[in-house]
């Protein structure tokens, strides 16, 4: 029978290998005749543990073709329907907070507390990965807001978490495919940092949109780095430009990933794909 190549696509690696799992990867990935990270922290982990000669490629994540597939204005749709069972007002500013972690809870609610006066916006708690801690931490923030944020509490699909996400003014969390998913939708975006302890995910994400300085490693910071995020002028200055190039460069990428499955050849990653982050040069 035909030949159908190994395609790792867009993976993230966001600690370091055991040992044990380095030498089992090693092997496993000798056989992949593809294999494509989305950041360069990604890369780095994976290439500590392939074998010599494996081809590996920076990519970026899939999910920033979401707002192609879903726009904007279909999911205004769906929060218009949605937020009058939510008791959710739409018409108004409001910050989304969404905390994966019930680590510093308190701080992160002094925050919330803080920029609701300051700044006049309502606090929505949307939890974003129901199999984190997303709730837990969100009902012991809600019981420290009382009545001076909403939760909610009622399990959304993905497409509705993302209505809820777009009409904000202000998205921050602990999860990066929230936070995508909200500069997907040109919400600025507060970057909670559960893994300060190493380079992780949201660096990644980050690396690509020159927002580094908005990844808060305490939650002491929160409200600090909230007035700077509304005050900077030049917040969306890379974003604007690189978003668009990701979007096409993905395109390209799963085309050319279908046309080597069609083939059944065993694929050669340097020739399959380009590099193509903003700023940086093809693979040698």
């Amino acid at each position: 029978g035909s030949h159908i190549p190994v395609l790792l696509n867009c993976i993230g690696i966001i600690d370091d290998y055991t040992p044990d799992q380095a030498a089992f990867l090693r092997e496993y990935l000798s056989q992949v005749s593809c294999i494509s990270l989305r950041d360069r922290f990604s890369k780095m982990r994976i290439d500590s543990v392939c074998a010599e000669g494996t081809e590996t490629v920076e990519v970026c994540d899939n999910l920033w073709l979401f707002n192609i597939h879903y726009p904007a204005e279909e999911l205004a749709e769906i929060r218009e329907r949605l937020a009058p069972q939510l008791g959710l007002d739409v018409s108004v500013p409001y910050t989304i907070l969404q905390y994966g972690t019930t680590y510093g809870y308190k701080e992160v609610s002094e925050a919330a507390k803080k920029i609701k006066k300051a700044y006049g916006t309502e606090i929505v708690l949307l939890p974003v990965n129901y199999c984190h801690e997303d709730m837990e931490a969100l009902l012991l923030i809600s019981d420290e807001l009382k009545d001076e944020c909403l939760l909610i509490d009622r399990k959304l699909q993905p497409i509705e978490i993302m209505s809820i996400i777009a009409g904000a003014s202000v998205f921050m969390g602990t999860t990066l495919h929230g936070a995508l998913t909200a500069l997907s939708y040109h919400v600025r975006t507060l970057f909670l940092d559960m893994y300060h302890m190493y380079v992780s995910k949201m660096e990644g994400l980050l690396d690509h949109l020159n927002l580094l300085d908005y990844l808060v490693p305490d939650p002491s910071g929160i409200f600090c780095k909230y007035g700077q995020l509304l005050s900077d002028e030049h917040y969306w200055d890379t974003a604007d430009t690189a978003i668009p190039e990701f979007q096409s460069h993905l395109s390209g990428h799963f085309d050319r990933m279908a046309e080597r499955i069609r083939s059944g050849e065993s694929a050669d990653c340097t020739a399959l794909l380009k590099r193509f982050i903003p700023g940086s040069a093809s693979p040698e």
